[in-house]
């Protein structure tokens, strides 16, 4: 077995990597001869850790099969040094394999005792807001402008590492433990993609949320309603984002979300309509108790479809009945709408924030 060490000069680039790349936290990737691990060999892995002042990778390599229980023994000896390990894909791929692969060669493996961040399951809860071709590691650090000097992906190493076997060469070693040390040491910027995962999950705050006047794709005047805040951490690139009617910006730490406002008349669709009477000349349905003092030729007993009454007013559309009562244009839409009132609501944070928070689950939906 082959240990490799390198250490480079560390300090936390920001308040992420500083809440998720603590001194408890280790980085691991793992690469193997496929994706079975009944069939198929575990050759390396790859540890990232730092301390005050470096960032250390340590990487176990087995020459040959043979080599596998010591790579892990030494891998899990290294790992009690630590409460959290940080991956990417990890808890799909790479830990799945590694208890299997202990169960094949009679280990015990540790990762019940752990705290777990998969970077991957983190930010792929948010393709539809990226809109990334994939979710590789690689596509991942271009998106972030990150560079490697690793151009193989683990596929194309796999013959690499058969050969070596047959003919251990360092040009072969140099070349299969590259690509692991690149992704070992891009893990640490990935760490910025959380802060999608935090703005998501609320870490954020409300600067305004006030009416604003612009002109449609029509050249018609219209008006939305534009709620602005700050993230509790800046977003690693700049991204315009639209969902059905939703415009949703964000750039640095900054966002901004803005919701088309209707005006003009709504229904509300009363839930009994069995005791109501639409009126068709009117286009509303009473209910029966008033309904008798109307003659029998200008009523109708009143259907599911039928059964509202209608209001004029300015309204906001929510995706579920956040507010009510809830506002339909046609009977049975999925979009309801609730009355805007731009001076209340304005000063109505809890009403802001919950808005808000079911605008941006709206986009991942």
């Amino acid at each position: 077995m082959i240990t490799k060490k390198d250490s480079i000069s560390y300090q936390p680039a920001n308040r992420l990597e500083e809440k998720y790349f603590t001194k408890n936290s280790i980085f691991f990737d793992i690469e193997t001869t496929g994706f079975s691990a009944v069939r198929n060999d575990l050759y390396l892995i790859g540890c990232g850790y730092r301390d005050d002042k470096d960032f250390h990778i340590v990487q176990f390599f087995a020459e040959n099969p043979k080599e596998q229980s010591a790579v892990l023994s030494e891998f899990f000896s290294l790992l009690s040094r630590f409460d959290t390990i940080l991956s990417f894909n990890g808890l799909g791929f790479d830990i799945p394999f590694l208890k299997a692969k202990c169960s094949q060669l009679e280990l015990s493996d540790p990762f019940p005792d752990f705290t777990y961040i998969d970077i991957f399951k983190s930010v792929s809860k948010y393709k539809k807001v990226l809109g990334l071709p994939n979710y590789k590691q690689k596509t991942l650090e271009a998106f972030l402008n990150i560079s490697r000097d690793d151009e193989k992906s683990g596929g194309d190493l796999i013959p690499v590492y058969e050969d070596y076997k047959k003919s251990p060469s360092d040009a072969a070693l140099s070349l299969l433990l590259l690509h692991n040390h690149d992704d070992v040491l891009g893990m640490l910027p990935l760490i910025q993609l959380m802060a999608y995962d935090e703005f998501f999950c609320g870490n954020y705050h409300i600067t305004g949320a006030a009416p604003h006047a612009y002109t449609d794709v029509d050249g018609k005047p219209a008006r939305e309603l534009l709620i602005q805040g700050t993230a509790a951490h800046p977003f690693p690139s700049q991204l315009s984002v639209r969902k059905d009617d939703l415009f949703l910006r964000l750039a640095n730490d900054q966002f901004a979300l803005s919701v088309p406002l209707y005006e003009g008349s709504l229904k509300y669709f009363y839930p009994d309509y069995k005791n109501y009477y639409y009126l068709p000349v009117e286009d509303v349905a009473i209910h029966k108790s008033v309904a008798v003092y109307v003659e029998k030729e200008y009523r109708t007993q009143a259907k599911a479809s039928t059964c509202y009454t209608k209001k004029e007013g300015t309204f906001l559309p929510q995706y579920r009945e956040l507010f009510s009562p809830a506002f339909f244009q046609k009977y049975k839409e999925k979009t309801s709408y609730f009355s805007y009132d731009p001076d209340a609501f304005s000063c109505d944070g809890k009403a802001q924030s919950s808005y808000t928070a079911h605008l941006l689950s709206h986009f991942l939906a």
